[in-house]
């Protein structure tokens, strides 16, 4: 994958999207070039981190997203951590 260097001064580098590959946006423009584009349509993502880093809030932001994007899609989640709460997630937007 090729990568280019965001203008910055950080010495950051991101993926560059691939044009063949539909993707859903994470919210976030820096991890959407840092995954190549955003979450890849038709991929299974797997976040992992250690307790209380934002890996729930990824998913919500993620599905909600996605759920704004396709209306009949479906949405399968394996919580781990029992860190998902149904009221907090509805006021984020996710049906």
């Amino acid at each position: 994958m090729k990568r280019e260097r965001l203008d910055n001064g950080g010495g950051s580098y991101f993926a560059t999207p691939k044009q063949d590959v539909s993707f859903i946006s994470t919210g976030c423009r820096v991890l959407d070039l840092a995954l190549g584009g955003g979450w890849a349509e038709r991929r299974i993502a797997n976040i992992v981190g250690d307790k209380s880093v934002g890996k729930t809030l990824l998913m919500i932001e993620a599905s909600a997203n996605f759920a704004r994007k396709y209306d009949d899609g479906k949405i399968y989640y394996r919580e781990c951590e029992a860190a998902f709460q149904p009221l907090y997630v509805a006021e984020l937007g996710l049906p």
